[in-house]
């Protein structure tokens, strides 16, 4: 959905393609698109950002303050709202719009008192008042909910409810309970994966970095690399069309496991699984805070960081430069700039003191061996039977066969019901679960798998992965095929058929990957499969 600045919003997910409905509905797309140039800000520092973010947030803001209202229990509430892409029903105090709300309240408290010095600002009490008294986010066993009476109990691909968690970051991951939480969250929308596609890989991704969790990290990034994008990088959702988001997101979460800072922190090689990864460096990653990262990790061991202010005003810092790694102590430090120095907080957090200034510098590295690390920053190498920058190559050798299966050999005994709401549909149900709705009584006359089906292993076709049945399924050429048997399953009106495919089945159709689990298996490839210019550095052409 997407929301115009006249409170009128667009929403193909909930109303249908085209369709025209009234506020309060989806109001939180403002308030998103504020994080977003909030984060341009943060990661310049440079004040006109600050002005432009402030005056679009301030707007975002005294919408939601107009449409809250007092409880009974003494605490804000905010109407009915849409969590996006949530195929359910929708309810009051949506969480998607709560912690868009608490974040927008809070970072215009914190614009117009510490950056901006907006002595006259006539909200502020108001803003004061409202984060002070905002509801709690509605939460049940299962972790946070899509709203106060809707539970998160459909799967579907958006992570709208867990905003608090990425890309708002507003809870404290350090407190243990809040963490606890919001793991066991995310584990329960990961988990119920039957509507999940490539694009969740990259949120999962840097959720799992937040978690410590970095085999699930690296897993996700190169399962979506493997089976999800293209060779132009390029990436889309079978027939819901491209899906532009997801490449880049997927590039951002690359930087997140070098470099990422949450919870007022700057964290260095959090994200690396090093037992995937021996060795990794980067050049000139930038940080919120306006600074230049670089550094270089091998085999399990970070062996140094540098740290370059390149702020456009000195004057635009207000925090501590707080840094989290794992170099060994003592730390020692490398200072062309004068007066730089460190203090160790515990827990692998250090401050630096006397980077304030821009265009200041220093390096730290480990002192633990007795002498300086090699500084020199290389590619890393690279196998050209992996690379394949822009699909230039191809080296695919995926062997084709005809189809020999037999009827026989169909483990899936269906039975099948007209969908109550759509009458043009079917349900295909295996042992009285649910397994897949098929939109057309004539699945050979294009048909389509719905409830949003993921992108397949052949990369131009629709597939899915059926939890009741324990199946892959595909739509090819009109046809429902089982990628178990790569058998076609026929509707004719009331009744269904079960027939060999019509059309020649690859053998990569014939071997799907398995189905969405937690932490998948690593892959084999390296990050040369995306292109080298990632950990590619400075002395390379």
């Amino acid at each position: 959905g997407a929301s115009s600045l006249e409170c009128k919003e667009t929403c193909y997910w909930d109303h249908g393609q085209d369709c025209l409905i009234t506020s309060p509905t989806i109001v939180g797309n403002l308030m998103w698109t504020s994080q977003l140039y909030y984060l341009q800000y943060q990661y310049s520092m440079d004040i006109k950002y600050a002005r432009g973010v402030y005056t679009l947030l301030r707007r975002a803001v005294n919408y939601y303050v107009r449409i809250q209202t007092m409880g009974k229990d003494g605490h804000y509430h905010l109407p009915i709202t849409f969590s996006p892409e949530y195929p359910g029903p929708k309810g009051p105090d949506t969480n998607y719009d709560l912690a868009l709300y608490r974040w927008g309240l809070e970072t215009a408290i914190h614009l117009a008192k510490d950056i901006l010095n907006i002595t006259d600002e006539p909200m502020l009490e108001t803003w004061s008042r409202s984060l002070e008294l905002l509801t709690p986010y509605p939460v049940d066993a299962n972790g946070y909910r899509i709203a106060a009476t809707i539970p998160f109990n459909v799967s579907h691909r958006h992570f709208s409810h867990l905003f608090m968690v990425w890309p708002l970051t507003t809870i404290d991951l350090f407190n243990s309970t809040a963490r606890a939480l919001a793991e066991k969250s995310v584990d329960h929308w990961i988990g119920m994966g039957t509507s999940l596609t490539g694009f969740c890989r990259p949120v999962v991704a840097t959720m799992s970095m937040l978690f410590e969790r970095p085999a699930s990290l690296y897993s996700n990034v190169t399962y979506l690399i493997d089976n999800f994008i293209l060779p132009n990088t390029f990436y889309h959702e079978g027939e819901n069309g491209e899906c532009g988001e997801t490449p880049p997101m997927a590039a951002s979460t690359l930087q997140n496991m070098a470099l990422y800072k949450w919870n007022g922190v700057i964290f260095v090689f959090s994200g690396i699984d090093d037992a995937s990864l021996e060795d990794v460096s980067f050049y000139h990653l930038r940080a919120q805070g306006a600074y230049l990262f670089s550094g270089r990790r091998s085999k399990g061991q970070t062996e140094w960081f540098s740290v370059e202010n390149v702020r456009v005003d000195s004057a635009s810092a207000t925090e501590p430069l707080l840094i989290w790694t794992s170099l060994a102590s003592p730390i020692q430090i490398y200072a062309p700039s004068p007066g730089v120095s460190l203090v160790e907080k515990g827990d692998g957090i250090i401050q630096v003191i006397g980077l304030e200034k821009a265009g200041s510098k220093c390096m730290f590295y480990s002192n633990s061996t007795g002498s300086r690390p090699d500084f020199t920053i290389k590619a890393a190498p690279i196998d050209p039977t992996q690379a394949n920058y822009w699909g230039l190559h191809n080296h695919s050798s995926t062997p084709k066969a005809e189809n020999t299966n037999t009827v026989e050999q169909m483990p899936v005994d269906f039975t099948m019901k007209k969908h109550t709401q759509r009458p043009d549909t079917v349900a295909l149900e295996f042992e009285n679960k649910m397994c897949l709705v098929v939109d057309s009584c004539e699945m050979g006359k294009g048909s389509k798998l719905l409830s949003r089906p993921c992108l397949g292993p052949g990369r131009t076709m629709c597939s899915k992965y059926c939890d009741a049945c324990e199946q892959w399924w595909m739509v090819h050429k009109g046809w429902l095929v089982s990628l178990a048997t790569g058998q076609c399953l026929r509707t004719t009106g009331s009744s269904l058929g079960i027939e060999n495919c019509p059309f020649p089945v690859s053998h990569a159709l014939l071997n799907p990957p398995e189905p969405w689990p937690w932490h998948p298996q690593p892959s084999t490839s390296t990050f040369s499969d995306i292109g080298a210019e990632f950990f590619k550095l400075n002395d390379l052409a």
